[in-house]
């Protein structure tokens, strides 16, 4: 396939305004997109992402997201991204592969593993839930939210920085949903789902359950006491209601639909000019490329080549981006 080209990276990645940059004068998510830039101009046929988000803050982190969804989606390129964290990989990921003790667990599309209940054995029960592909609806710029549009209703969520009929993933932990009989209508919780349990599963030797909800082709989980299961008469086949605050959605783009567009002027998918951060420190005449600073910085981003990727090549035909969650 084509080369990828020097100006293309830069464009993409928004390197242009750090070209001149020294190395010490670049921050933490800079320097992670220099990274990502020099493993890109490799030519790889395989991109292996170590932990690119670990060493960063939170504001850094939802900086360098977009970028790497762009890469992801500009290039075609295989990405095995390596996380401890499932929201990067709820975000960014097509398949899974979850590693415990040295070994694969478990592996498969994200989609079908996300609402397991035996994922939560592996990365956490309270960190365990559904994720699904939406659609954005409408925005509500007045009050700051957006719905979303999903194979079994509609979900509110906090405002969106895209634009209307994009594709959209989203994210609800199982400890954040509550269910009920019927539908209450006096409650702050803004998202109420009608659907009907397809599975309950009590674990042995504590007081919580694992109910999973079958909403249109969805599947919301909800992590209940015993208590509960009991009080309500909660059984598999029975019609409930899903509940959950739109405060507990998290949302991020699914494959192709990245936020960040690039060109002379910097805007976001809903055409607002993103601001451009002001250099603190001096300038100097030669590029990132040409410095070691990233890898000084602790960055682990690179190409997979030689024998790594010749083993990899049977991933290139059908995984866009991979998770390995150790």
């Amino acid at each position: 396939k084509p080369a990828i080209q020097p100006d293309d990276v830069i464009g993409l990645l928004g390197l242009g305004e750090l070209l001149k940059r020294r190395p010490a004068t670049l921050s933490g998510g800079e320097r992670q997109r220099t990274a990502i830039g020099r493993a890109l101009l490799a030519q790889p046929a395989l991109l292996l992402m170590d932990e690119p988000l670990a060493s960063l803050d939170p504001p850094r982190k939802a900086e360098l997201l977009p970028y790497i969804e762009q890469v992801r989606d500009a290039f075609g390129l295989p990405v095995i991204l390596i996380s401890h964290d499932f929201d990067e990989v709820m975000r960014l990921s097509d398949h899974l592969v979850i590693m415990d003790r040295g070994r694969v667990a478990r592996y498969g599309p994200l989609l079908d593993l996300a609402p397991d209940p035996a994922l939560a054995l592996l990365i956490g029960r309270f960190e365990a839930g559904t994720v699904i592909d939406a659609v954005i609806a409408e925005h509500d710029d007045s009050l700051g939210m957006t719905r979303l549009r999903f194979d079994g209703g509609e979900i509110s969520a906090p405002l969106v920085a895209a634009e209307v009929g994009r594709p959209i993933r989203v994210r609800v932990r199982a400890r954040d949903v509550a269910l009920a009989l019927s539908e209450p209508l006096d409650t702050s919780i803004s998202n109420r789902l009608s659907g009907t349990i397809s599975e309950l599963i009590e674990r042995d030797g504590g007081p919580f359950a694992d109910v999973s909800v079958r909403v249109g082709a969805a599947l919301f989980r909800a992590v209940v006491t015993i208590e509960t299961v009991r009080r309500l008469g909660l059984t598999v086949g029975k019609p409930v209601w899903v509940m959950f605050k739109a405060a507990a959605v998290s949302a991020g783009m699914s494959k192709g639909s990245s936020c960040i567009r690039w060109s002379s002027r910097r805007s976001d998918c809903r055409g607002r000019k993103v601001p451009t951060p002001t250099p603190r420190l001096s300038r100097r005449t030669s590029t990132p490329f040409e410095s070691s600073a990233s890898r000084r910085a602790g960055v682990r981003c690179r190409p997979a080549v030689g024998a790594a990727a010749e083993a990899a090549a049977p991933l290139q035909a059908s995984v866009s981006a991979a998770k390995v969650v150790w």
